[in-house]
């Protein structure tokens, strides 16, 4: 599993995976629109607290450029004010199953 930094500007530009029940033709959502919607979360303030404390020790999944999996932790690198967050590419069949979902 390739894991790298990836500028949080370029995450939130990018398509958010789909989502279960949506058509192929659909147009997908900027993660920037879906993290919009989703910014207040129950465990918000402890997953902050926690990559205060640690870092952000589980990347975000980016399969074929689009976020498939870490939407709360991109919420919170933006409430944090981190420049980047850790990422990974799924090459390795990791999230297939996020794929199959879809």
């Amino acid at each position: 599993m390739a894991v790298f930094r990836i500028p949080l500007a370029e995450i939130l530009a990018m398509p958010s995976a789909r989502c279960g029940g949506m058509a192929p033709d659909e147009p997908l959502y900027t993660v920037a629109e879906v993290c919009d919607a989703y910014d207040d979360f129950d465990y918000q303030d402890d997953l902050a607290e926690d990559i205060k404390a640690n870092g952000q020790q589980t990347p975000v999944a980016i399969v074929e450029g689009e976020l498939a999996d870490g939407h709360h932790r991109v919420i919170v690198a933006q409430v944090l004010n981190l420049p980047d967050v850790l990422a990974t590419d799924g090459k390795d069949g990791e999230w297939d199953y996020l794929q199959e979902e879809q």
